[in-house]
């Protein structure tokens, strides 16, 4: 629709499919990842999902260059089909063939997973002994469904409240505001390279050093790159243009190596048996919903605040 789309309601049509598709999608990605990966491996591999988040949108921002809009959809096109194909033949996860009376093909799929000479009867035990939603009284009393859940919830209010998918977004207008005189395509360009590299680099950084402290100094740069940029807004001191575009270059980096893969690598490892569907569906919802909310409504923030007010509060969050 969004490759062929000849009005603007078509399109809004066509943007509101691909929302909904991608918020589910975030949803469950995570949660498969949970249920299917040993416990050490849970945290590594949903910092994968954040890194093909990024290098989805380098892929765009690049091609975006050289291409008009609508053909770039072609390209989505594509690599949904793939993604179709593949999980066609991707295995059903072993927590929800156990929950659901097939614990043979659970145990099959376990053995595929972890290697025959693997011990799975422990995983396949936990399994059938752990709760879901239709369980012994309702989820919400439950305090091994409700703390993951309330944990991530708030891991992805931060993660939005620091204002990055405002920067991506409004990548331009930030840019042209801090002086920058390169085209909407290079502002992009520039950060979702930025993003790609670093995210990249994170995969050690959280392999190596403690979670919490990480995500501490990741959210303390961030929010001194987002005040001295709005501070450089207020001021607009001369000769020192290249300031706040190292805010923003900074705030990217801080953000990509600490706070963005780091709200997805939680959420895989919250993705324990008995809370793996509740906290995949809140991390996202919470995360996609308040990045709409926040996007929809920066202008009229920065109406009310002003430019530099918008940014000290996401630097002051």
């Amino acid at each position: 629709m969004l490759a062929l789309a000849d009005s603007l309601w078509v399109i809004y049509v066509a943007r509101t499919l691909i929302g909904v598709s991608s918020g589910v999608y975030s949803a469950l990605v995570p949660m498969y990842v949970g249920e299917i990966a040993e416990p050490r491996l849970r945290g590594s591999l949903g910092g994968v999902f954040q890194l093909a988040v990024i290098t989805g949108l380098l892929l765009m921002y690049s091609l975006g260059i050289f291409m008009e809009w609508f053909a770039t959809a072609y390209i989505g096109i594509a690599v949904s089909v793939v993604t179709a194909v593949v999980a066609l033949v991707m295995p059903e996860s072993p927590i929800w063939l156990a929950r659901h009376g097939r614990g043979e093909y659970a145990f099959k799929v376990l053995t595929l997973l972890r290697g025959p000479q693997a011990d799975i009867d422990q995983e396949i035990m936990a399994a059938n002994e752990s709760k879901s939603f239709n369980g012994n009284g309702p989820a919400y009393r439950d305090p091994t469904i409700v703390k993951p859940v309330i944990l991530i919830s708030l891991v992805m209010l931060f993660n939005q409240l620091c204002g990055v998918n405002i920067i991506v977004t409004y990548a331009d207008q930030i840019f042209q505001s801090a002086g920058a005189t390169f085209s909407s395509s290079i502002s992009s360009l520039i950060i979702g390279l930025v993003m790609f590299l670093t995210t990249l680099a994170s995969f050690p950084l959280i392999h190596w050093f403690n979670r919490r402290s990480l995500l501490l100094i990741s959210l303390l740069t961030m929010s001194v790159s987002l005040g001295l940029f709005g501070g450089y807004l207020y001021l607009a001191p001369p000769g020192l243009d290249w300031v706040p575009i190292l805010c923003l270059v900074v705030f990217i980096i801080a953000f990509s190596m600490g706070m963005g893969p780091l709200a997805w690598v939680l959420v895989s490892d919250l993705c324990i048996p008995q809370a793996a569907a509740a906290v995949g569906v809140f991390g996202s919802a919470v995360n996609w919903g308040l990045s709409f909310i926040l996007t929809l409504g920066f202008s009229e923030m920065e109406a009310l605040l002003t430019k530099t007010g918008t940014f000290w509060f996401y630097a002051f969050r």
